[in-house]
């Protein structure tokens, strides 16, 4: 891409440096397979000595090993403790999300120097119009239709406990980022998953609810349609009662079962239990399972989730509760 392009705008020369945190306790990171090699996945990561960008290139399997991070462990990235800012810092709490645009693997994220939407791989470049909330941890989720057409959302604050969710559009890079009203309930710093069925753009986040004299308030799982609206949005049944009301992580992905092509949420709920759902997203909407836990399985609270589907099951990335990092397991019993 040519910096002169006038969709995207230039590197900053300099700008504030980012303030100092501990990325090893909110590590961002997403799984993408090969597009021209499904055997092999992608595994980027933010790293935990600066919250640069690295990645891990490895066999796909289903007891697949994470190497770890540092110099000559496996993991790629610039391990410098102050990386200039060609090499971007991302925003701590933020997340990054990877997607298949043209046959290329592009991973966009929240630069720290610039509080902007980015792309931070095959290359860095800003996104013109991409500006974050700077008071949120800003989540991001993208999605694309596979024609060359692709999304980001991101949330903004309403100023009370919840705020609308945006959406960015990476084919038309000089609009601004569009509201979506319909996500007026969205919890304030809500993680977002976003995903495509071959007709529609779905996105899913948390809620929050105020309650009355009689009732709490309470945080469930949604899902909304953003294509069709006549497919219904939907919360997940069930979610509300395994949310203890704090922030979770998403994570979303596609997989066939009993010759049906399903959408797997994953989420972390009630004393860092490792939740799923899954849907078949029909023509009237989606109506998602009751939450299964996946039991003595714990996630870290502040670090991000992926999975992938696998033959034999879905294969989950994430760091589990007091462990040391990122680590690959499979849940089988999706598919039983």
């Amino acid at each position: 891409m040519s910096n002169n392009c006038g969709c995207h705008q230039n590197p900053p020369s300099s700008g504030p440096a980012p303030v100092k945190h501990d990325y090893s306790k909110a590590q961002a990171l997403t799984a993408i397979l090969n597009p021209g090699n499904q055997k092999k996945v992608l595994l980027y990561q933010t790293l935990t000595v600066n919250g640069t960008l690295g990645y891990e290139y490895a066999t796909f399997s289903p007891d697949q090993s994470v190497k770890s991070q540092g110099y000559n462990q496996g993991v790629v990235g610039n391990y410098d403790e102050q990386p200039s800012p060609l090499s971007p810092v991302t925003k701590w709490g933020s997340n990054i999300v990877s997607m298949v645009m043209d046959g290329v693997v592009n991973v966009y994220g929240v630069s720290a120097h610039t509080n902007s939407m980015c792309l931070l791989s095959p290359v860095y470049q800003p996104l013109k119009l991409a500006e974050v909330d700077k008071n949120l941890n800003s989540k991001i989720a993208g999605c694309t239709n596979g024609q060359g057409q692709a999304w980001l959302y991101f949330q903004k604050s309403d100023g009370g406990k919840t705020g609308y969710i945006y959406e960015k559009s990476l084919t038309k890079l000089n609009e601004k980022p569009t509201k979506l009203v319909i996500t007026k309930d969205a919890k304030l710093d809500t993680d977002i998953v976003a995903f495509y069925d071959g007709r529609r753009r779905w996105i899913a986040y948390q809620t929050w609810m105020d309650g009355d004299d009689d009732d709490e308030s309470y945080s469930q799982i949604q899902i909304v349609c953003l294509d069709d609206e006549s497919a219904k949005d939907h919360y997940m049944q069930g979610s509300k009662t395994v949310l203890d009301k704090e922030l979770i992580e998403l994570a979303a992905t596609s997989a066939v079962k009993n010759g049906k092509e399903l959408i797997y949420i994953y989420f972390r709920g009630q004393a860092s239990n490792l939740y799923w759902s899954a849907a078949e997203l029909t023509k009237n909407g989606a109506k998602f399972s009751t939450p299964e836990n996946l039991k003595q399985i714990k996630m870290d609270r502040r670090s991000s989730l992926a999975v992938l589907p696998h033959d034999e099951g879905i294969v989950v990335y994430g760091i589990k509760k007091s462990g040391d990092g990122i680590e690959a397991f499979l849940d089988p019993f999706v598919f039983k």
